[in-house]
Formats: C-alpha cells, structure tokens, sequence
C-alpha cells in the first residue's frame, strides 16, 4: 500500500466520526470531514463578517482578526507602536 492509498483510507476511517474537529495532517494533505459544513446551513452572516474584517486581517488558524487600537496606538503580537 502507497502512503497516499493509506492517507485516503485513513481519511475515510476518519470521515465515520462525523466530526469536523478530527483532522489527519500529513506533509502532502490534509483529510478533514467536510460534511459538517458542506451539509449544513450557514450560522452566520458571511456580510457582516466581511464588512468587519474588510480585507486587511490576519489568520492564525481557524481565527481572523484584525489588529486593534488602543488610544492611538496598534497592539500587535509584536509588541506596541504609535
């Protein structure tokens, strides 16, 4: 067996949780079980959140955020400028 015929079984072993935080990370893929967004409604108004983010924003995992001020000045990880 291939190593890429046994990420697929392995992908389809995990697809049987029906779990979308179970994830199989290799150096080529990613297997994921997709049918817990595919399937379903969305449960928020993709509108609002691209009217906050715009398109000046930072991913960092599943998270989008966008830098913030704080009296004057931007607060990043990377320390505080003016």
């Amino acid at each position: 067996m291939t190593t890429d015929s046994l990420f697929l079984v392995m992908t389809k072993l995990l697809a049987e949780l029906k779990d979308g935080h179970v994830n199989l990370s290799t150096a080529f893929d990613y297997g994921r079980y997709w049918k817990w967004k595919t399937d379903y409604p969305k449960t928020f108004d993709t509108e609002l959140t691209e009217a906050y983010l715009g398109d000046n924003y930072r991913i960092a995992g599943a998270l989008q955020s966008r830098p913030y001020c704080i009296m004057g000045m931007l607060r990043t990880a990377s320390g505080i400028s003016a």
